[in-house]
Order: structure tokens, then sequence, then C-alpha cells
């Protein structure tokens, strides 16, 4: 594609406008998903793949600097990712993720952060216990969110039998709670 001295001068401009209005907003996205990882270098390289990446996308769609804050992030945050999984599986390592990462640090208080986890367990145990469809009923309504007329359709069922199932099944989930020794309360 020809272009005047003009228009490759202003694409320059458009070019440094956007790196140095998002240099330390991608270098700060960047490093924060690779320290634990990366050496230093294949964090600027990162940095430089997101701007790359950020300056095609504004050629080609003739965005100007401005506009470029959540796209830009986007890209930050999905270039890191791959750098992330690229390092672990080059480097062996075993993959944490960032939401579970601060789990690592002991909790303010640590034997009912303990006793939490604990009866989650032996929820999740139970819950499995009852036997299907009953469990994947509980899990998939009180887990994950979802409506009775999706969990029916899912399980091929009438949302009204998977509403009895679940309340039947949550009867018997309170029951052999109180035979482990935890009430309503807890």
């Amino acid at each position: 594609m020809y272009l005047d001295k003009r228009s490759e001068n202003s694409r320059r401009n458009m070019h440094r406008a956007i790196f140095d209005v998002y240099y330390r907003y991608v270098q700060a996205i960047v490093f924060n998903r690779l320290r634990s990882c990366c050496s230093k270098e294949d964090i600027e390289d990162c940095v430089s793949d997101v701007f790359s990446a950020a300056f095609i996308y504004a050629d080609k769609n003739n965005i100007s600097a401005v506009d470029m804050k959540g796209i830009i992030c986007g890209i930050a945050v999905n270039k890191a990712s791959d750098a992330y999984n690229a390092a672990v599986k080059r480097n062996d390592l075993v993959p944490i993720d960032d939401i579970l990462s601060s789990d690592l640090a002991a909790p303010e208080d640590t034997e009912a952060e303990t006793e939490k986890k604990e009866l989650r367990r032996l929820l999740l145990e139970l819950i499995q216990s009852l036997g299907e469809p009953d469990s994947t009923i509980l899990m998939e309504k009180y887990y994950y969110g979802r409506k009775f007329r999706d969990i029916a359709k899912k399980l091929e069922m009438k949302p009204e039998t998977v509403r009895k199932r679940s309340s039947r099944g949550l009867e018997r989930l309170r029951k052999l709670l109180a035979e482990k020794g935890y009430t309503k309360e807890e």
C-alpha cells in the first residue's frame, strides 16, 4: 500500500502517541502476569508484541490513540496469557491461576478457613453420594446458579421434576450433614 509522506508521518505520530500513552499500562499488565515465570527479556518481548498488534489494529480500523485503552488492554491480557502458557509449557512448570495464588498466603483466621474448606469438601462428597441425577441437579442449581428449566433441558426432564428432585435432594443432604454433626447454622 502506497502512503505519501504526510500520511506516513501521521501514522508514525499516532503509533508514538499510542506507545507514549499506554506503555506503563501495558508494561504493568504484562509484568504482573509474567513475573513469576519469565525473564525480563521475555517480558519486554511480550510488551513489544502487544504494541505491534495494537499498531496493526489501529491502522486497519483507523482508530485514534484516545480510543485504544480497552483494545490495548485486551491485547495485553491475551498476549501475556499466551506468553505465560508458553513459558509454563516450555519450562515444565505447574501453572497457578492468579485467582488461586491469593490463597497461598496464610489467611487471617487459619482455623476458620480450614474448617470452611473441610465443610466444602464434605459437602461435595455428600452431594456426589446422592447419585444421579440429584447430584447434577444440586450442582447445576446451587454451584453454577442455573435455572430449573435450563437444568431440565440439559437432563431431558420436566422442570417440575427437576424442582421436586432438588427439594428432595436438599432434604437428604441436610440429613447427611446432620449425621456428620453439622447444623443448619453452619
